[in-house]
């Protein structure tokens, strides 16, 4: 768990909305009985979200115009900014990639590069997304899983191949 340090004008809503999280969940977390008791200043225990249970997205970065990108929509309730850190199977950084926000929806999206600027390799790949409020503090990461594979734009086949049957 990562820890928040409660700014002037904040409340648990505010707070909760930019780790992802309900208030009650934040007030549970620190044992806060009167959620109007909060002060600037005061450190809170912000707890980690268990990892999604959905299937994992797959693009084909190779230049065919056909899923190029992966895009994640992200977003928070006060001004800021969503870091991801791409890493490898063998938990290496690969890429990162940022976005302001601020009260709408914002869109982070990875086109499969290194911070190199060549194509990372196929495989699984881990997206380590943190939020960072305007005074500077940090979310914990939440993570998602992701499979790139770009030899696959770059396969030819003909109608013979997939149906043998039409000739």
């Amino acid at each position: 768990p990562s820890t928040h340090i409660v700014q002037p004008g904040e409340n648990l809503t505010t707070i909760a909305a930019l780790y992802g999280i309900t208030s009650e969940i934040l007030q549970q977390a620190n044992g806060i009985l009167d959620p109007n008791t909060i002060y600037a200043g005061q450190v809170l225990q912000i707890p980690a979200l268990p990892a999604p249970t959905s299937s994992i997205p797959t693009f084909t970065p190779n230049g065919d115009g056909s899923r190029d990108t992966i895009t994640f929509s992200v977003g928070s309730d006060e001004p800021g900014t969503i870091v991801a850190s791409v890493y490898d199977a063998g938990d290496s950084k690969v890429a990162g990639i940022s976005a302001a926000v601020g009260s709408s929806p914002a869109a982070l999206a990875w086109d499969g590069r290194t911070s190199a600027g060549g194509y990372a390799p196929d495989g699984r790949y881990e997206v380590k997304f943190k939020a960072k409020d305007l005074a500077g503090n940090t979310s914990s990461a939440q993570a998602r899983s992701i499979d790139l594979y770009g030899a696959a734009g770059f396969a030819a086949s003909s109608v013979s191949v997939f149906f043998p049957q039409d000739g």
